[in-house]
């Protein structure tokens, strides 16, 4: 139904009950047809997203996979809720899928059940490290992944190491 009210005409969708009918001005329409930019967001897109997420990939990864700024996922997550529901099921899916296959190399090694217990619990089994030095100048630690390094050069005083450590160099 068609009422002209002047400068621009409304059109009535919907049967204009208590069924949600909206009113949208026929200007609206013109406008966005010339200035929306017609939306990415297609089933396709989320299935693709969806998919990769579920992979393990991170959202930047992801992003750069299906060919989309990752700006525009956090506008898609903002604009449809069911998706942002999909998207956060398919992220602990992919944590509980990759627990899963430690819990599986743990069967076989003992040491993935180890390093699953020292991130659940960094207190109880977590490794740890304590140093306490005597200084007259400065020292230089560099910490790397499961170790420490300290440079010969470095040392003006007193180091004393103690702790449980796995894996590092001098």
């Amino acid at each position: 139904m068609s009422v002209g009210s002047g400068a621009a005409s409304t059109i009535v969708e919907g049967t204009g009950s208590e069924d949600g009918g909206q009113e949208i001005t026929t200007y609206e329409k013109w406008r966005k047809s010339l200035f929306g930019r017609k939306t990415k967001y297609t089933p396709k897109l989320k299935k693709k997203i969806l998919y990769f997420t579920r992979q393990g990939h991170k959202q930047n990864v992801t992003c750069s996979l299906v060919g989309l700024a990752p700006s525009m996922l956090y506008v898609y997550l903002n604009r449809y809720p069911e998706f942002a529901e999909e998207f956060e099921r398919a992220k602990e899916f992919s944590v509980a899928r990759k627990v899963k296959n430690i819990e599986d190399a743990g069967k076989k090694d003992w040491k993935a059940h180890a390093w699953l217990l020292g991130k659940q619990r960094p207190a109880e089994y977590g490794d740890t490290l304590s140093i306490r030095a005597s200084l007259k100048g400065e020292i230089k630690i560099t910490v790397t992944g499961g170790g420490y390094v300290v440079p010969d050069n470095a040392i003006d005083g007193e180091l004393v190491e103690s702790g449980k450590l796995h894996g590092g160099s001098k």
